[in-house]
């Protein structure tokens, strides 16, 4: 089969000063303008907002997006930088793709992307408070993958997911239960390697234990990305790649923190250490793509710090020019999957 480059253009964006979400309006409209001037309409607009903030950041983003409206998610986390939207990540297509909505109920939840192969994005999906939390996140998975099949997909046809839970270090381990034992029934890690993924700290509008997006193709669209710093995740229990390429233009970078190849948490309290070294190891998963670091295409980072402090130090390292903060990188405060890790940043970048 033939397969063309992946039509999704990742990139993200935050506001220059602090911003409150009645300023969102504003400051978003030169955004959309950029991406109309380049024959580029957004599908997916995610923002990061402050939960106080949430239903106003959703609404004044819907109302500068104009008659081609986006799906538009909000993952609730505090800003770095101060006031109540820290940015979005989104994703856009050329404006003369043709897209399929797709409805979960009433609610527009993703879209089909006239593509070959043809891409199947979902966003914001939740599922009630049932059971216990495993149960809640088996049932979330199967509702997905239903969204999925009236396009002939699975999940062995997502290439990535981004896992967020308000109550993560709670949560966590119900999360790879449930996702392993879902995974394993459809051969996902053993025939088929699992997705790209983000698991972190953050909320949704409907106090959720968990909201998933991802993204969906054919499995000969995508590959993982060879790690040689750290070891696979599935080797700790933990069902994701640690990055994917998909077709010949995009790579995804899976939530990256400080671990070794061992799989064990390295530079324990030391939030420069751990900085350094997750910053080394996404270099490397690019390198591994023939990527310069940071990413010369269009780029959506996403970085996430444990506390104040952690925030601060990051600072110091990108004044001392240690480290290079990427453009418009999304900086929000956030609980990574151990206790023990400070640090998290993810990438998706075009080539």
């Amino acid at each position: 089969m033939s397969v063309d480059p992946s039509p999704l253009i990742p990139l993200s964006w935050r506001p220059q000063e602090p911003l409150d979400a009645h300023g969102l309006r504003a400051a978003l409209a030169p955004v959309l303008s950029t991406l109309t001037s380049r024959g580029l309409a957004p599908v997916h607009i995610r923002l990061y907002a402050a939960p106080n903030a949430a239903a106003l950041a959703v609404a004044e983003t819907q109302a500068v997006c104009g008659p081609r409206q986006p799906v538009v998610t909000v993952v609730t986390a505090n800003p770095c930088a101060g006031g109540e939207v820290a940015g979005a990540h989104v994703l856009a297509v050329r404006a003369d793709l043709p897209t399929q909505p797709i409805f979960d109920g009433a609610r527009r939840v993703g879209a089909r992307i006239g593509s070959t192969p043809p891409v199947v994005f979902l966003a914001g999906l939740t599922a009630p408070h049932e059971g216990s939390a495993e149960d809640e996140f088996t049932a979330l998975f199967e509702a997905a993958e239903r969204l999925l099949s009236p396009f002939d997909m699975t999940f062995t046809d997502v290439a990535r997911t981004w896992l967020h839970l308000p109550e993560l270090l709670r949560d966590y381990d119900a999360l790879n239960a449930a996702r392993g034992a879902f995974f394993t029934k459809r051969g996902i890690g053993s025939t088929v390697a699992p997705p790209a993924s983000t698991g972190i700290q953050g909320g949704s509008r409907d106090s959720a234990r968990l909201q998933i997006d991802l993204v969906a193709t054919a499995p000969s669209a995508f590959r993982p990305v060879v790690a040689t710093l750290q070891c696979e995740a599935w080797d700790y229990g933990s069902a994701f790649s640690r990055g994917m390429a998909l077709g010949s233009n995009l790579v995804t970078i899976s939530g990256t923190a400080s671990i070794d190849a061992d799989g064990s948490t390295i530079h324990l309290d030391d939030p420069a250490q751990q900085i350094r070294a997750t910053w080394s190891t996404v270099r490397d998963l690019l390198q591994a793509e023939s990527l310069r670091f940071p990413s010369s295409g269009s780029q959506a980072w996403v970085l996430y710090f444990k506390t104040p402090s952690v925030w601060h130090a990051w600072r110091e390292l990108v004044d001392s020019g240690e480290v290079v903060e990427p453009d418009y990188a999304v900086c929000v405060y956030a609980d990574v999957c151990r206790d023990n890790l400070l640090f998290e940043m993810e990438l998706t970048a075009g080539r």
